[in-house]
């Protein structure tokens, strides 16, 4: 229901070759189980890290609560019915031919003193 943004950052210095190499991979996208099954270990792990700290505990209660209008108790057991067919259904509808935006930032060239 709501957007989504991706976010790529490299630094090259020929960044005019490697965005076409990366418009044509996100028009390509697929997921293998394997992968999928890493991702979620690491998300279950960065969950587990990020609640052991107090601080953190409070600020996810408050952000479920804006963000869901109540405070998710279960993670674990969304994370682990994350499945190879609903994230290719996502990555389906996501559309980038005429939706993507590049900013490439060059150094500043050194002044002369």
């Amino acid at each position: 229901k709501s957007g989504i943004i991706i976010t790529i950052v490299f630094e090259s210095k020929t960044p005019e070759k490697v965005i076409p190499i990366i418009k044509k991979h996100l028009k390509n996208l697929k997921i293998t189980k394997e992968e999928l099954e890493r991702k979620k270990r690491c998300l279950i792990s960065n969950t587990i890290l990020y609640y052991d700290k107090h601080s953190n505990k409070s600020a996810a209660v408050i952000g479920d609560i804006i963000d869901h209008g109540r405070f998710i108790n279960n993670y674990y057991d969304i994370i682990k019915k994350i499945n190879v067919k609903s994230i290719q259904r996502i990555i389906d509808k996501l559309y980038f031919k005429d939706n993507i935006s590049v900013m490439v930032i060059k150094p500043l060239k050194k002044s002369a003193k």
